[in-house]
């Protein structure tokens, strides 16, 4: 298997998405993709998971996934801020370890 970060590759947003999308499916996390379409929730992130510790809570995860030197717009900050004020987890995923990380410390949490 080759070594990306040898070649010098670096991933894209879908690239990203596609490599969430599958892990997510591979632990067996519930989760959905939100369109960013006409009439859409301005700043909503890209998916949405819920996902169960092994003590039974539940967090929501809003993902907005982001390639390496890129940023969130305005409205993707009014987002996450009213998501977290809500109770949400948002986090900004960049490669997986983001959010492998993410499920190790709210495992921690309970």
């Amino acid at each position: 298997m080759t070594d990306l970060k040898l070649t010098g590759y670096v991933a894209t947003e879908n690239d990203i998405k596609s490599t969430v999308r599958d892990y997510l499916d591979h632990r067996g996390i519930f989760h959905f993709h939100l369109m960013g379409c006409m009439g859409s929730y301005k700043g909503a992130p890209d998916r949405i998971a819920l996902y169960k510790t092994p003590t039974g809570r539940v967090y929501t995860l809003c993902l907005e996934m982001k390639r390496v030197g890129y940023s969130q717009s305005p409205d993707q900050l009014v987002f996450e801020e009213r998501a977290n004020l809500a109770g949400a987890v948002y986090l900004v995923v960049r490669k997986l370890e983001d959010l492998i990380d993410c499920l190790k410390e709210l495992d921690k949490n309970g």
